[in-house]
């Protein structure tokens, strides 16, 4: 196993991650990210599908999550979504939050990482990607940092730099989002950056 237990809702400093040289590694990798990509359900969400009286697939969403989005966008750092289900919630959601790009109904999330890359002309090696589940490990093997939820299956934990100690549809997205920018040492530029365009809309959506 090599993977690095963390959890960031209660340190917030990227340096209280470890002194050990897992953590080192970790910190060294975050430095180095320039795409944030994840799957959906499990990560995104808790793993819940609900249907409406109409039919249509609803899901829950984490706020937390979305505004980790919206900061990444203000460091200039894309975030890309890759799920193997097709939801008009998911693109709903992801339109919302102006996502670089939202792939759905993906069977090999490998392949599908290696298009998004060669169109956004950004090294895999450059690649967070946080997933969950069995589908996800040819997209975690290629990337260049990989992570995932507490609760992740155990194939996946075992494989992953990062276990990020917080279960999927908690915060786990806003989680990796804080770590970027803290080992980057972006978070109070961002902050303020965030803060000064909320008094230039007042239709923000997170």
């Amino acid at each position: 196993m090599r993977y690095l237990s963390y959890d960031l809702r209660f340190e917030g400093n990227i340096r209280a991650m470890s002194s050990s040289k897992e953590g080192g590694i970790v910190n060294s990798k975050l430095l180095s990210v320039k795409l944030l990509a994840t799957d959906v359900d499990g990560v995104l969400t808790n793993g819940a599908i609900s249907y409406d009286e109409t039919g249509n697939e609803t899901k829950q969403f984490n706020v937390s999550d979305g505004l980790g989005i919206v900061l990444l966008a203000h460091a200039g750092i894309p975030v890309v979504w890759i799920t193997g289900r097709a939801s008009r919630s998911v693109l709903r959601r992801a339109e919302e939050l102006k996502v670089t790009e939202c792939l759905t109904g993906i069977r090999d999330k490998g392949a599908a990482l290696h298009f998004v890359c060669n169109k956004l002309d950004i090294d895999l090696s450059n690649v967070l990607y946080i997933g969950d589940d069995w589908n996800d490990i040819p997209a975690l093997r290629i990337s260049g940092m990989s992570a995932a939820p507490q609760n992740a299956a155990l194939e996946v934990l075992q494989i992953v730099d990062w276990r990020i100690e917080i279960n999927g549809g908690e915060g786990v997205l806003r989680a990796a989002c804080n770590a970027i920018l803290d080992a980057q040492g972006r978070s109070a530029e961002i902050m303020e950056s965030y803060l000064e365009s909320l008094k230039q809309s007042s239709s923000t959506v997170h």
